[in-house]
């Protein structure tokens, strides 16, 4: 009897805890969350995992995410907020970087689909520049053809990030004409519009170097 009575105990217990795992889970998965684009700008393949840090500083049993991405793709997960370390791995399953980040949302009680942004190459400078200079005076083709000289004006560079930490590009630019990573640039803008783009090169690129980068990398958008 006694017997009987614990294996039935036993199961009482197991289907408590089922039911408490499974109440857990679906209150994470509804959750508000943040979309984070996971970028891989190098030439390999690397995975990211994200560990939820705990209260305690501990990290948590689970990853949040586990993910695989090739190189020059891009992979959009959807985290709830808290405090997190991001590793990136190497295909032999070698840590390769890692980091900690803090997410959170505008609006604890809504989802927020605008991007945060994270390169798993974590060697590249993200920059917003101001691309209204392309489209004064003259015809865009011709100031196109003037920027490969050495005399032609200054892009406005308006923000710079660096793409070994998770950062967020704010409605202040993605809220105008914003040309994104894979974007084209368009040869024409309505009148007052303002255009700005996102750009990366490598943290080892010369302060002098940079202006003539994103020309180049300019020219090989034009829609």
């Amino acid at each position: 009897m006694n017997k009987f009575f614990k294996i039935g105990c036993l199961v009482v217990v197991v289907f408590v805890v089922i039911a408490i795992i499974g109440v857990t889970i679906e209150k994470w998965n509804d959750a508000p969350t943040q979309s984070i684009a996971f970028l891989n700008s190098s030439t390999v393949t690397r995975s990211v995992t994200l560990e939820r840090i705990g209260k305690d500083g501990k990290l948590s049993d689970m990853y949040t995410v586990d993910s695989t991405v090739e190189p020059n793709q891009t992979l959009i997960e959807k985290v709830p907020e808290g405090n997190y370390k991001i590793s990136v791995w190497n295909l032999d399953k070698n840590l390769y970087k890692s980091t900690e980040c803090t997410i959170t949302l505008k609006n604890p009680k809504e989802s927020n689909y605008q991007l945060y942004r994270f390169d798993l190459a974590m060697d590249k400078i993200y920059t917003i520049v101001n691309l209204n200079a392309l489209y004064e005076g003259n015809s865009f083709a011709d100031y196109m053809s003037k920027a490969v000289g050495t005399k032609h004006e200054k892009l406005k560079i308006e923000k710079f990030y660096d793409g070994s930490s998770l950062f967020f590009v704010p409605e202040t630019y993605t809220f105008r004409t914003f040309v994104d990573l894979e974007d084209k640039i368009p040869t024409k803008v309505k009148y007052g519009e303002v255009v700005y783009g996102l750009f990366e090169f490598p943290k080892t690129l010369p302060e002098d170097q940079i202006q003539e980068t994103l020309f180049d990398k300019i020219s090989k958008k034009i829609e």
